[in-house]
């Protein structure tokens, strides 16, 4: 490899690095200010400010506020499958609810974030894929079925968040579990 190949290489890797940080930073201050204040008051001049990012590192990597937040969550999610897979593979449902449960409170600063700036329904669809992601059909029944406990889970999760999630991820765990099986046992849901 010639000297010339071996600096782009280096040049490429440090535009790489620079373009994780600012993303990062980027992140980090909409979530900051979404502490602060709504969405919609919320410009994009304000966001590059508090990153300490140019207006073109932002549009560079974003369409828009809401797709920073959508990629968060697709970053979430992605950490919530790896947690919860290793049970799900063994149909081990009660770990992978504490691994999902001990992850969300891991990132509970933006599950509230996600609920304060009406983002649930983005929550929602990501439940709702990643529970269908685990379907063992196609069928009718296994859809609905999937999505039924995707909305379960969902609708938990979005009370435990709006109660501060002041609850303990096992605890929270414990109560989707009993639920689960008084259902199982036949009671009336």
């Amino acid at each position: 490899m010639s000297e010339k190949d071996r600096k782009i290489r280096g040049l490429r890797k440090s535009n790489e690095e620079s373009n994780r940080i600012a993303k990062e930073s980027i992140e980090t201050a909409l979530l900051q200010i979404l502490k602060e204040k709504d969405m919609e008051e919320i410009s994009i001049e304000e966001i590059v400010r508090r990153a300490g990012v140019s207006r073109m590192a932002y549009y560079r990597n974003y369409a828009s506020k809401s797709d920073i937040l959508r990629k968060i969550v697709e970053q979430i999610f992605a950490r919530l499958s790896a947690a919860m897979h290793p049970f799900l593979l063994h149909e081990d449902w009660s770990g992978a609810r504490v691994a999902l449960f001990r992850e969300l409170y891991r990132y509970k600063d933006v599950c509230r974030v996600m609920i304060n700036s009406r983002m649930a329904g983005t929550m929602l669809d990501y439940f709702n894929r990643f529970s269908m992601s685990y379907a063992y059909n196609d069928s009718e029944i296994e859809k609905y079925r999937m999505i039924f406990w995707a909305g379960a889970t969902f609708n938990l999760t979005l009370q435990w968040v709006k109660e501060g999630m002041v609850t303990p991820p096992d605890v929270v765990t414990e109560y989707c579990n009993a639920a689960v099986q008084k259902r199982t046992d036949g009671l009336p849901f």
